[in-house]
């Protein structure tokens, strides 16, 4: 192969300032690098990698733009089209023919998968898709919609179908509808359950407790209309047990959510949203601190994990928000980021936990609230106790980057993560580029999109992929462009490839980051790539690459296998590994408390870990310092010192006061801090102020003192059970997403309005992430139509 000896130079020339490059790009095969390529019949939408409880798994299932699937059993190195497998001479169903799979779907045991096609048509693998089997014959079995498996028992799901008065060709159509169904024999026989379903989730499972089937639905109570047609007034929020036996919990609901731990709904009265939580089966209704805002018109939970809660709550302008942060009872919150970026139309919140750690927070937000500057991005990691601008930015050596502008604030593109299953691309100003994506395989490495200085990115060319390998506090330039990107083998090996542009180059690193090298992974020609992905759950070196090529005319899809098992000669040993400390601050080994050492690589150590390596974990306490405080209920910072923002309820003097008087500090352990406060060097801001009173006037006067704030009221409706893995129902302005992990950046939209939607399906789904589900409560009217 001949290449542009005058282009290689001049590419060259252009990267020196950021990171060393081989000089021309060979074919990846000639580097110890195994590719393979497969092209199929149209582009990938959907992916499905089934891996077992103890990590191992190489099969993969894929769904194209066309509704075929394709499998692989060996890790992504060859593929076969088993949709003829699936359809094989069945009679399509009723009311449409057969137009392809609309759905791949996974139990909790990964050899039971669900295919789920277009006109309600069903399909079943009981291994791993050898051989696949008719789950629904003819025209009287339910025309599904969704499947929801159940998250621990393999043989029972729920599904949604469409009601067959939603097909019935007269005059007078009867209403449409969506009804629950149940299985518990693996989708061979069904029970209808209940009519009018718009959401539905199973609780949260609890293995010390056994299996749990309790789950949640919200239903319309109003029959006379069609589905489509119906509001917020007539929907109620339901919890059933494993005998079927149902217990309304909330009437007026517009809708409701499961995150992890945390179960919540709006209940709408009078056109007010009110926000309701449960935790672990206590109830109780939201209670924000009044600093004077206009009433919410959106509330957005951002996360949740065993210690705190997030929550995004929009007032009068669509561009931002206000983040609040919950104590460790999820019942008091205090202000924890002004402005922070949210998109108008879909409600994400540019808000990101990097994965893996605790505490540790990316977001984006506007400097001040009159929208004339540009976002800049902040990271916390004292769980939104204190948020800093990414100032630290440097090349891959380490050598500070100086700006044109003079200050060199890294702004990443966007705060939202990558949603694993999905081919799923972000872009703005019609550049594409990759999300922030963090990994728990690969403990404090973060990659991103960005630009440094102060002018927005006009082109691929003004951004650059970064990278940080200390959870957020320093990045360094690693290629030029919009890209997309992906890490293997605990991040010892990164992938890259250009986003925007056809391509046939990778660029990959073995090293973090510290050099590049790049090599041709087709001979073929250039791809369209749409995603790089790597085994989930292992020390895979191998990563697949989905893109598309016009061939003869007709766009087709590209599956590429890159496999580095052969590119480093040596497993790693004891010496070529370090401890690496997560920190709340520069120099320090203490985060929330303690100081926690994470076994790595060296970056210069030409080594593979082990396929048995697992980063071992050694934990000490540290000393309170003030880092590990955070504003109270009803204080805000303000100018570095949290300040009461509860109209003075908090340190006003009592009516009666006599010489002194206490009030709060305005402080509190940020929740889930372990630290030390009787050490000797411990910083303790949790002692109560004591003021003096004020002087006395000589003039009769008389006072009328403000009682102080209470707890939020618990509701008076329990619920007898805690949470659910998932609620994946999609609507207009209602949508859910199942999650498997603690983070992810797919929003869920609950209409808080007097009008609320039906459910639909999406075109495309991902029934896996890795990453935290937000939700976001809207008061804004809305309404869709059904499938």
């Amino acid at each position: 192969m001949i290449y542009n000896r005058k282009k290689c130079v001049n590419l060259i020339i252009t990267l020196m300032m950021m990171v060393s490059y081989a000089l021309c790009a060979d074919y990846c095969g000639n580097q110890n690098i195994n590719v393979t390529e497969t092209v199929i019949d149209s582009p990938v939408q959907q992916y499905e990698w089934l891996v077992s409880s103890s990590g191992d798994s190489s099969v993969v299932f894929v769904r194209t733009v066309n509704n075929s699937v394709w499998r692989s059993s060996d890790e992504g190195a060859t593929w076969t089209d088993v949709t003829p497998q699936l359809t094989g001479s069945d009679t399509p169903q009723s009311p449409s023919q057969f137009s392809g799979v609309s759905d791949i779907i996974p139990t909790a045991n990964n050899e039971k998968i669900y295919f789920l096609g277009y006109g309600g048509k069903l399909w079943l693998t009981e291994d791993s898709g050898e051989t696949f089997s008719s789950i629904s014959t003819d025209n009287s079995s339910p025309v599904f919609i969704q499947i929801i498996p159940h998250p621990v028992d393999p043989g029972t799901a729920a599904g949604i179908a469409m009601s067959s008065t939603c097909f019935t060709n007269t005059r007078k159509k009867p209403k449409c509808y969506q009804e629950l169904w149940m299985t518990n024999d693996i989708g061979r026989t069904w029970n209808f359950l209940t009519t009018y379903i718009n959401q539905f989730a199973w609780s949260y499972p609890t293995p010390s407790e056994g299996y749990d089937y309790s789950y949640y639905f919200t239903n319309y109570t109003d029959t006379s209309k069609d589905q489509e047609d119906q509001t917020a007034s007539t929907q109620q929020f339901v919890w059933s047990n494993i005998d079927n036996v149902q217990t309304i919990l909330y009437d007026h609901v517009s809708g409701f959510s499961i995150f992890k731990n945390l179960v919540s709904v709006v209940q709408v009265n009078k056109k007010k949203a009110n926000l309701y939580f449960s935790i672990n089966g206590t109830n109780s209704q939201v209670s924000l601190p009044n600093s004077g805002k206009q009433s919410p018109s959106n509330y957005t939970i951002l996360d949740s994990d065993a210690d705190v809660i997030f929550v995004n709550v929009k007032y009068n302008n669509g561009k931002y928000g206000t983040t609040f942060v919950s104590d460790g009872k999820g019942q008091q919150f205090s202000g924890s980021l002004e402005a922070t970026v949210r998109d108008e139309d879909t409600n994400v919140v540019s808000f990101v936990r990097v994965q893996g750690l605790n505490g540790i927070y990316i977001a984006n937000q506007y400097p001040d609230t009159s929208n004339t500057a540009s976002p800049i991005s902040v990271a916390t990691f004292d769980k939104g106790g204190k948020w800093q601008p990414l100032n630290n930015v440097t090349d891959a050596q380490g050598q500070p980057i100086t700006c044109s502008s003079g200050s060199c604030s890294l702004h990443l593109q966007a705060a939202t993560t990558k949603q694993w299953g999905t081919i799923e691309r972000q872009s703005n100003q019609n550049i594409f580029y990759g999300p922030i994506y963090s990994t728990k395989n690969a403990i404090g490495l973060v990659l991103a999109t960005g630009f440094e200085g102060t002018a927005d990115p006009t082109s691929p060319s003004s951004l650059s992929t970064v990278l940080s390998t200390d959870a957020g506090w320093t990045w360094f330039d690693i290629k030029e462009g919009a890209n997309i990107y992906e890490m293997a083998d605990h991040g010892a090996l990164i992938a890259i490839m250009d986003g925007n542009s056809a391509t046939n180059e990778l660029v990959y690193s073995w090293n973090e980051g510290l050099t590049l090298q790049r090599c041709n992974i087709s001979n073929n020609g250039s791809v369209e790539v749409d995603e790089i992905i790597a085994h989930p759950h292992s020390n895979s070196q191998t990563f697949t690459v989905f893109g598309s090529r016009t061939i003869d005319g007709s766009e087709k899809g590209v599956i590429f296998n890159v496999d580095f098992t052969s590119f480093h000669q040596r497993a790693c040993n004891e010496s070529d590994y370090y401890n690496w400390f997560p920190s709340s601050s520069i120099g320090s080994q203490c985060q929330l408390g303690k100081s926690v050492a994470y076994q790595r690589r060296l970056r210069t150590s030409e080594c593979y870990n082990d396929k048995d390596f697992e980063p071992a974990q050694v934990e000490a306490s540290c000393p309170c310092s003030i880092v590990d405080y955070e504003c109270d209920y009803c204080f805000e910072m303000v100018s570095g010192v949290c300040e009461d923002v509860c109209d003075g309820n908090m340190t006003r003097p009592p009516d009666d006061c006599t010489g002194t008087y206490t009030v709060p500090s305005g402080y509190r352990l940020v929740a889930g801090d372990s630290c030390n406060i009787t050490h000797p060097q411990a910083v303790d801001m949790l002692a109560p102020v004591t003021k003096q009173c004020p002087a006395v006037s000589t003039t009769t006067s008389t006072t009328t003192g403000t009682s102080n704030p209470t707890d939020p009221p618990s509701s008076s409706i329990s619920s007898s059970s805690t949470t659910s893995s998932s609620s994946s129902t999609t609507d207009g302005d209602i949508t859910s997403s199942s999650t498997t992990s603690s983070s992810s950046s797919s929003t869920t939209t609950i209409s808080s309005s007097t009008e609320a939607s039906s459910t639909t399906d999406s075109d495309i789904t991902s029934s896996s992430t890795t990453s935290s589900t937000a939700t976001t409560y809207s008061t804004t009217t809305s309404s869709s139509s059904l499938p």
